[in-house]
């Protein structure tokens, strides 16, 4: 059977997330190609694919999941479900992965702490903790139950069923960074994030840490890729360097995204820390 790998209207970090959980379960039965003319085609987290895959003139369909009520969610969870684990340690073992390593380049390990900030378009953006508690119950509470319970898909905030990606509070995330730079004696913290929007007010104790907004998006997910201890954003750009990250520890937030890719469930075996602010 052949599979084209799906493409929605949403942008890069939610293709490279999809294109990874895709292939994963196509990649034993199916013939799998890539669009020609998608729109991320050249970019370097995507040339794997173009690698591995066929190339194919037909447009690709907006899901390979037909059955899949959850959205985004639901075809990550339709991975977990197969693979009987967590996505990101089960991607380690994989052929993928060792494209991924292959193909990138060679840098140099930072000992640092790198955190990424979802800026841009949802840089004032931070959804009510409730909302997000209920959502992130509703994804781990179906793992655990085997897949057997029904996920809550009430819009709650925005016009989608799921927490979208966003920003947090700076001040409550300055005081977890404080702890994690105690808890491994590091004091060099590098922030990244978009450029956008220029005029975003930063608190002023993030004066103390380098800010780092000048970087395209392919070298924003390499610098975090080459840290040492990652904090990751609400975000599938922050989701993909946490895939390929090559340092010693990744911390992520309670998001309802990072679940549906088997994090915190009786299926985890990764080594992700959850934080909570």
């Amino acid at each position: 059977m052949q599979i084209i790998l799906a493409n929605g209207t949403d942008r890069y970090g939610a293709h490279i997330s999809r294109y990874i959980s895709e292939y994963l379960y196509f990649e034993l039965n199916h013939d799998i190609y890539i669009y020609k003319k998608f729109k991320y085609y050249n970019n370097l987290f995507i040339k794997p694919f173009t690698l591995l895959c066929k190339t194919t003139n037909t447009k690709a369909p907006k899901s390979n999941f037909p059955d899949n009520k959850y959205g985004y969610v639901g075809s990550n969870l339709i991975l977990v479900k197969k693979i009987k684990q967590d996505i990101p340690s089960y991607f380690k073992q994989s052929n993928l992965y060792k494209i991924y390593m292959d193909i990138l380049p060679k840098n140099n390990l930072k000992k640092n702490i790198c955190v990424h900030l979802r800026l841009d378009d949802c840089a004032n953006y931070i959804p009510k903790k409730e909302n997000l508690i209920k959502k992130g119950e509703s994804v781990i509470n179906h793992i655990n139950s085997n897949f057997s319970t029904i996920m809550d898909m009430t819009v709650l905030e925005n016009t989608t069923p799921w927490i979208q990606q966003h920003n947090c509070d700076l001040n409550l995330l300055y005081k977890f960074i404080d702890k994690i730079k105690d808890k491994y004696n590091i004091n060099n913290v590098d922030v990244v994030m978009s450029p956008k929007p220029s005029n975003f007010k930063f608190p002023d104790n993030f004066k103390k840490f380098n800010l780092i907004r000048n970087l395209d998006v392919d070298k924003s997910i390499l610098f975090m890729i080459n840290s040492d201890i990652l904090i990751l954003s609400a975000s599938t750009i922050s989701y993909t360097a946490g895939l390929l990250h090559k340092g010693s520890q990744i911390y992520y937030p309670y998001w309802n995204h990072y679940f549906s890719y088997g994090l915190n469930s009786k299926l985890d075996k990764s080594n992700w820390k959850m934080y909570s602010i």
